[in-house]
């Protein structure tokens, strides 16, 4: 299996021996190598009618990309320009994750160093530490308001959502005392604990919860709202913990587990832990319009989610989607997917993964092998039935990362960090710095998809993509150098990184 190093929501994977220490597991993705050739499958009710394609893979339908973007494909869905482009300054580096709700964008990030947010007085986080930070950005790029997460030693925000009233989840991990809203909580000696904060629609505190053994290692990669108004959580753990008195089982040295809570105050509706005697890691989760939760991971040894038994993963690890019931959290799907490493969403005709491929993976009609890392995605139905797959990229793609994804009627949006050059079948089109964004919107049929290049000197890697109901799209990561995504409809037409890395935000807005 590849190496890649996907942020799961925060450039940060966690290792077996950290999770067992219950450590900071700090620090931000790497790259990876990249591979020749590419893959291409379609499929119809999980019979494969694709195979391997020599050089172009997946392709759309004309143009070439360029510093501030372009499209290519015939599908209406994902035909956008740049509205805005916002950043802020960080010392010793800032990577955020984001989501479009009704309002405008709500960006949930981690800082070191001093972060000041414009028209805000400066924050500087404890030597040697993180903090966390949650951000409300209007529809014109301006900032609404602010809240930073101050501990006493480290604070993640590894998740953010936000529903049609404004209110916003924020959820991630921390070390020492974290006090949200006036309520303090505790990770003593080095334990790392979750936690998840309910924020009204001007950031102040409705509840927050905290979860996980002392000692120990939690922390949670995912969390939203469900169709019914509860609160979802999913993250991992290597200690069996408590929520409201019923225990979260833990089997190896990293397991995953979910939870529903209830919107008014937290209290646990169900919880589940799903493990095995080796390891397994969430990369991240999703909800569908039924309610039900999807899960996107990498497992190794013999891995249980209850209801369904996964075959025996490799020490190096396979790729899994799991579905769970919104009614109880019992698994209701499972699939190993190989060497496909990546993110899932839920979508109105089911779900979808994408990610990286380097090796072979069978995502329910066939295997699909890639010579190295190249972009992927797949499409399933409601109930886990294969609607089609395809790989994306040439000999000279390298994707070092993907981001996490978001779906509509339309189809998925995916991003991929990128870096030397890449062809979708009409000639090839070299990075213009250390990574480049590449924004694929994938129609539902699985046709050619619209692709945006976005690009500058340095390095432009995405996190999450995040679609609006307006049809506009927001892309946040992080950067160095300057950024151009090339004309804007307000603000700034550029930003520039003045610590290590800066986060950086962009709205696409529908033509």
């Amino acid at each position: 299996m590849t190496d890649l190093p996907l942020h799961r929501s925060m450039g940060v994977v966690f290792s077996a021996a950290l999770l067992a220490a219950g450590c900071d597991p700090g620090g931000a993705s790497g790259s990876a190598g990249g591979g020749a050739g590419g893959t291409t499958a379609t499929s119809s009710g999980g019979t494969s009618s694709g195979g391997t394609s020599g050089s172009g893979g997946a392709s759309g339908s004309g143009g070439t990309a360029g510093s501030g973007g372009s499209t290519t494909g015939s599908s209406a869905f994902g035909d956008w320009h740049s509205g805005w482009i916002l950043s802020w300054p960080t010392t010793g580096g800032d990577d955020a994750i984001g989501k479009l709700g009704p309002s405008g964008a709500t960006v949930g990030g981690t800082f070191q160093g001093t972060l000041t947010l414009p028209g805000k007085q400066a924050t500087t986080a404890i030597a040697n530490g993180h903090e966390g930070y949650v951000v409300q950005i209007d529809k014109a790029g301006q900032i609404v308001w602010s809240t930073i997460f101050e501990g006493t030693e480290s604070v993640w925000v590894t998740a953010v959502d936000v529903d049609a009233t404004g209110r916003v989840i924020a959820a991630g991990r921390f070390q020492g005392d974290l006090t949200i809203g006036g309520q303090t909580m505790s990770a003593p000696g080095g334990t790392l604990r979750a936690f998840v904060a309910l924020l009204d629609s001007d950031g102040s505190s409705l509840w927050t919860r905290a979860f996980g053994p002392t000692p120990g290692g939690t922390g949670v990669w995912s969390a939203g709202f469900a169709p019914d108004g509860a609160v979802w959580i999913a993250g991992e753990h290597n200690q069996p913990f408590d929520i409201d008195g019923v225990t979260v089982p833990a089997a190896g040295s990293g397991d995953v587990f979910a939870a529903k809570l209830a919107a008014a105050d937290g209290a646990r509706v169900w919880s589940q832990g799903f493990g095995g005697t080796d390891v397994e890691f969430l990369f991240n989760a999703a909800v569908d319009p039924a309610g039900d939760l999807l899960l996107s991971g990498v497992y190794a040894g013999d891995t249980d989610f209850g209801t369904v038994t996964l075959p025996p993963g490799p020490v190096d690890g396979y790729g899994y989607l799991v579905k769970l019931s919104g009614a109880d959290g019992t698994a209701t799907f499972a699939r190993e997917i190989g060497s496909a490493l990546g993110y899932v969403t839920g979508a109105p005709d089911g779900f979808y993964f994408s990610g990286t491929l380097n090796g072979a993976a069978d995502f329910g009609g066939g295997e699909v092998t890639t010579p190295g890392d190249l972009p992927v995605a797949a499409a399933y139905g409601p109930t886990g039935d294969l609607r089609w797959t395809a790989a994306y990229g040439d000999a000279e793609t390298i994707t070092p990362s993907a981001a996490l994804p978001d779906a509509s009627a339309g189809g998925l949006a995916a991003a991929w960090a990128i870096y030397g050059a890449f062809d979708f079948g009409d000639g090839p089109v070299t990075i213009l710095g250390g990574e480049d964004v590449l924004l694929g919107a994938l129609p539902t049929d699985g046709s050619p998809p619209r692709l945006h290049h976005f690009g500058d000197t340095g390095i432009q890697a995405p996190n999450s993509v995040s679609l609006g109901k307006d049809g506009g799209a927001l892309i946040v990561g992080r950067y160095t150098g300057t950024f151009s995504p090339g004309p804007v409809d307000s603000g700034s037409a550029s930003v520039t990184s003045q610590g290590v890395t800066d986060a950086f935000v962009l709205y696409l807005a529908p033509n």
